[in-house]
């Protein structure tokens, strides 16, 4: 394994996201840092508010954070797909850090076929980098136990995205 200095930040509505994240954590053995939203995003209307603010592309307020973006060499982020695109709390991420990160990766669990793309282009558009490595794993696949193998793979393209330094 490369001696890179990564950062897996993500945020996390239902659980799924972190589950992917801890995946990665126990194969890069790196830092990570939760995303915490002050807005309530559980139940009905929690979900209702995270759709509308997604499609309007608002930002949130984010619970002060333990990792400064810029001492790593990767970041890793990794955030649920709402209504085709990231979370608001990512979104507030990328936009506050966007000049701190040197290199990017992105990761995305979501319950559609094909509705991932708008959250990889949007993180690109965001810190103008194009991600090392990008991963988008279906909900049940993770419910399933089922992400393993390709987690593992998107780390080994983090890493290879990092030995091109």
């Amino acid at each position: 394994m490369l001696d890179l200095k990564a950062l897996i930040v993500y945020y996390t509505r239902t659980g799924q996201t972190k589950v992917v994240a801890e995946t990665i954590r126990a194969i890069l053995q790196c830092d990570v840092e939760e995303l915490a939203d002050t807005q309530k995003r559980s139940g009905l209307f929690g979900y209702m508010r995270a759709g509308r603010q997604t499609m309007k592309k608002e930002l949130t307020v984010l619970k002060p954070l333990a990792k400064d973006p810029s001492q790593y060499d990767v970041v890793v982020v990794g955030t649920p797909v709402w209504v085709y695109n990231l979370s608001v709390p990512v979104r507030t991420y990328l936009e506050q850090n966007k000049d701190k990160i040197k290199k990017l990766a992105i990761f995305c669990t979501h319950g559609g076929k094909e509705s991932f793309g708008a959250a990889f282009q949007s993180a690109e558009e965001i810190t103008g980098l194009l991600a090392i490595a990008k991963l988008n794993l279906r909900t049940k696949e993770v419910k399933r136990a089922e992400h393993v193998e390709k987690t593992t793979a998107f780390v080994r393209k983090v890493e290879e995205g990092m030995a091109k330094a």
